[in-house]
């Protein structure tokens, strides 16, 4: 029988399946999560590089959590400085 794992990762404006994200980057202006076709599937933005790397960072556990089928704690959005 198949195992199934929950992989729903909560952002600011919404939710997004964690098990197509393939890979997480730092932009210029944000951070955005991409699937298998190079294609966002979410985009944050944040003012200054520490943050953007901070958030890169701990996103990328996240869904590397997720996708193991660990629960997933909800990241502090407002700690990293992140305005709906």
């Amino acid at each position: 029988m198949a195992k199934s794992i929950f992989t729903l990762l909560e952002l600011p404006y919404g939710v997004v399946d964690a098990a197509q994200i393939t890979g997480v980057s730092v932009t210029d202006t944000g951070v955005v999560c991409v699937n298998g076709d190079n294609r966002a599937v979410a985009w944050l933005e944040f003012d200054d590089l520490s943050t953007r790397r901070k958030a890169a960072k701990q996103l990328t556990q996240r869904v590397m959590a997720a996708q193991r089928g660990e629960v997933v704690e909800p990241m502090n959005w407002e700690e990293l400085g992140y305005e709906a």
